[in-house]
């Protein structure tokens, strides 16, 4: 997921904070309910800096990562300690815990963003081909572990849907839309819709796919198109 500023140790962007200012049963209550013993709340443990996290090396050699990086573009595949950090795991507790603490035994040996629809065709037929694994990352707020590598040893690749989520058009009636992949919640789908005006239900770094979303409330989402 391309958003500048986004926490790959936690929830949201840096430049957006949760104040505990007003909320003097917070800890207590949290200690309380998780059995907490009193140091676990008076020590605050900060994330393993990215720099010090050990990852293994790609497992693709320079012929494959040559090859790949002409179906999508120079910068578009990418080996690099933050990408491939940030798309080891969801955001679950477990995860959470597990990323802060630099444990991230399999990370993608690289991260896609393909551009469009033809560019995930292109890519899932060369994984095919050479028996690379593909694991799909749309928002990156998974809390079930669909996001995260198998392990062994089988090379995988994560491929980042964060381009392919144009709004292609807005029935005016009843709002809903095909789109040409996982479509951004609130926030950032509604500038993709032609003429504006459409958001999608859900978070802001969540992505509606497969079938008709509902909210809560009753109301529609979107419709995803069947183009992938």
């Amino acid at each position: 997921m391309d958003i500048p500023n986004l926490r790959w140790w936690g929830w949201g962007t840096l430049d957006q904070d949760f104040s505990l200012e007003g909320r003097p049963a917070f800890w207590p209550t949290l200690r309380e309910w998780l059995e907490l013993p009193d140091e676990a709340i008076e020590h605050e443990t900060s994330p393993v800096p990215l720099e010090e996290i050990s990852l293994r090396p790609p497992r693709l050699d320079g012929p494959m990562l040559s090859s790949l990086r002409k179906l999508v573009g120079e910068g578009m595949a990418r080996t690099d300690r933050r990408d491939r950090v940030g798309h080891a795991y969801g955001k679950s507790c477990r995860d959470l815990i597990r990323i802060r603490a630099g444990h991230i035994p399999n990370p993608p040996d690289a991260v896609v963003y393909p551009a469009d629809p033809g560019q995930v065709v292109s890519l899932l037929a060369w994984a095919a081909d050479r028996d690379v694994a593909v694991v799909p990352f749309g928002g990156g707020s998974s809390v079930l572990g669909g996001v995260e590598p198998a392990p062994g040893d089988r090379p995988t690749i994560t491929l980042d849907l964060a381009q392919v989520d144009r709004v292609l058009a807005v029935d005016p009636v009843s709002r809903c839309g095909p789109t040409d992949g996982p479509t951004f919640g609130l926030g950032r789908g509604g500038d993709r819709a032609p003429g504006g005006g459409l958001y999608c239900t859900g978070g802001s770094h969540s992505q509606l796919a497969g079938g008709m979303n509902l909210a809560s409330g009753g109301s529609v989402g979107i419709i995803a198109s069947p183009s992938l």
